[in-house]
């Protein structure tokens, strides 16, 4: 290791008057050699000293590694930039560039008659005028994708590069920036070359081919110098037009025509599939020709769109490379519509737009005294559970509340009855009585004494038959319930009924447990007694209907006038006269 040196100082002046620094300054390298710098702005760039120092014409074993950073005065400078000629007729035949290097300097390496190979690292943006010129014996080069140029004589003279890729980031090729190779077979022009400037490929007399990736052809002035005869231009499908006037007759064109790759497939292949129908002849598809893709999109979904952007299917398309596109696909989106038969008795809902095989609820909700029946497909779920599987309309069908009438006899040795059965809310119901032979009917065991018997339904109906034998009174089983008492018992012209009293506290309109009863046309209103079951019977004591009294008001539909009791929990009956 030999002793670091500041060698001189320059001091520089900026035009706001402030003094920066620039250090000559060597310094040993991770392979032994030894390298002199620049520090300026924070930065360091290798410089070349003199003719007799290293750097500068000096025999370099095998490989130099260049340092991506150097340590003066116990600072951290980054190695950005290999500066003009720092290298010029160094002898080594390997370079190790770090990839904190930016810019290479004009004539850096140039010329390094040993060097045979070049490998440049993509921090690079800039190579100066023949910075690689004269370096007769490299073979291959790398380019980084970050240059956008290739300068004039970068690569004069190197006679034996066989072929070189030219990054599809470079725009310009300098003059005679490949000039003189004459061992070079092959160069292969990336996407973005649009000028080629005089005499960039002259004396390439064993050029065999020039690679163009564009489908327009570069400006060119006389690129040659030389006779080209039996150079091949290898062009883009569809780009013979563009390339002819610019290159001429001289030369063999080459338009790729076979074993061009259409690849397709699906994004989502559940959702759907994507293939290449060939093209006419039924063979590979091939440059300059056409072929259709089409997407299929599965039951449930639909086609979005091709990856190119494309949102035609099937498309058409000229194939002049290898292609590789996606077919996009999405869900369908459904409507479900839900409907009621008739608002005024029950509403519905569930519906709306949904996306294929969604899981909605749909719900029928029906008003008293009207019930769910069934949905217009036949479905009797309710809530309904419903996968959305394309767009359905469906209604619910609504239907009012049927109650049964049971009848019975008070001995099937007097008689029979008739009209028992189920009849829909509200509707009339009309019983009979019919007596055996020998009997006559009495009365019914809600107090009617009429026969036929016609009376409106609104909940389920008990009737008992009463009969008596001709000419003998008949008098009523008698039926106890809670604290109904049995206290008078009035003679009827054909029969003894029994009637039902209550204490004081129930007579109508008098407040109990701070609960209100009475009739209110053709109802029994019950206020207040909230939380209680509150129970309507009959004058016999029957108990025809029980509700639970969970709002400040409940109200019982009697069937007929007549007089009935109602129960608060566990106090005592209150005696309802209604009149219909």
């Amino acid at each position: 290791m030999i002793k670091k040196t500041l060698v001189f100082l320059v001091g520089l002046i900026t035009a706001a008057g402030v003094s920066a620094q620039v250090y000559n300054y060597a310094d040993t390298t991770p392979s032994g050699h030894v390298l002199y710098y620049n520090i300026a702005n924070d930065e360091a760039e290798v410089t070349f000293k003199s003719y007799n120092y290293p750097n500068y014409g000096s025999l370099i074993d095998s490989t130099l590694i260049i340092p991506d950073s150097i340590v003066y005065d116990n600072v951290t400078y980054p190695v950005t930039a290999i500066g003009y000629k720092a290298f010029a007729y160094a002898e080594m035949q390997h370079v190790v560039i770090p990839n904190t290097v930016r810019t290479i300097g004009m004539w850096a390496f140039g010329p390094c008659q040993y060097l045979t190979e070049v490998v440049i690292p993509n921090s690079v943006t800039e190579i100066g005028q023949g910075a690689f010129g004269g370096c007769h014996n490299i073979v291959s080069v790398t380019l980084p994708d970050s240059i956008t140029e290739i300068a004039s004589q970068t690569f004069d003279a190197d006679t034996s590069l066989v072929s070189i890729v030219i990054p599809d980031a470079v725009t310009t090729i300098g003059a005679g920036a490949l000039s003189q190779c004459y061992s070079l077979r092959s160069v292969t022009f990336g996407h973005s070359v649009n000028s080629i400037a005089n005499g960039a490929l002259s004396h390439g007399k064993h050029l065999d081919s020039l690679i163009f990736l564009s489908d327009v052809a570069p400006w060119i002035s006389d690129i040659f110098y030389t006779d080209t005869l039996h150079l091949v231009i290898d062009i883009p499908c569809g780009s013979y037009y563009s390339y002819y006037p610019r290159f001429g007759s001289n030369h063999t064109y080459i338009v790729p025509s076979v074993n061009l790759s259409m690849t397709v497939s699906s994004l989502a292949p559940d959702w759907g599939t994507a293939n290449v129908i060939l093209d006419a002849d039924q063979q590979d598809v091939r440059c300059d020709s056409s072929a259709v893709i089409q997407a299929i999109p599965n039951y449930g979904y639909h086609f979005t769109g091709w990856s190119n952007g494309s949102l035609v299917n099937p498309d058409t398309l000229m194939i002049d490379r290898d292609s590789v596109l996606t077919a996009g696909f999405a869900k369908n989106s459904y409507t479900v519509e839900v409907n009621s038969s008739d608002p005024t008795i029950g509403s519905v809902n569930g519906g709306g737009v949904f996306d294929y095989l969604d899981t909605i609820v749909l719900i029928a909700t029906a008003v008293s005294p009207y019930h769910f029946v069934r949905w217009s497909d036949g479905n009797t779920q309710n809530p309904r559970p419903f996968v959305v599987t394309a767009n359905a309309y469906r209604t619910a069908i609504f239907g009012i509340d049927t109650f049964n009438v049971s009848l019975n006899v008070d001995s099937i040795t007097h008689g029979t009855c008739t009209g028992f059965g189920n009849y829909p809310y509200g509707s009339a119901a009309s019983v009979v009585a019919v007596p055996y032979s020998g009997y006559q009917f009495s009365h019914w065991s809600d107090g009617s004494t009429y026969n036929p018997y016609t009376f409106a339904v609104v909940d389920d109906v008990q009737l008992t038959a009463y009969f008596y034998e001709n000419g003998a009174p008949y008098q009523d089983t008698l039926i106890l319930h809670d604290t109904l008492w049995l206290h008078d018992t009035i003679y009827l012209p054909h029969y003894i009924h029994d009637t039902i009293y209550i204490t004081q506290e129930g007579v109508d309109g008098v407040e109990t447990i701070n609960a209100k009863v009475y009739s209110s046309h053709g109802q029994i209103v019950v206020e207040g007694a909230e939380g209680n079951l509150v129970t309507l019977y009959d004058v016999t004591g029957r108990a025809l209907a029980t509700k639970r009294n969970d709002n400040n008001t409940l109200r019982f539909i009697v069937p007929t006038s007549g007089t009935y009791m109602i129960k608060i929990g566990t106090h005592p009956a209150h005696k309802v006269v209604v009149l219909r």
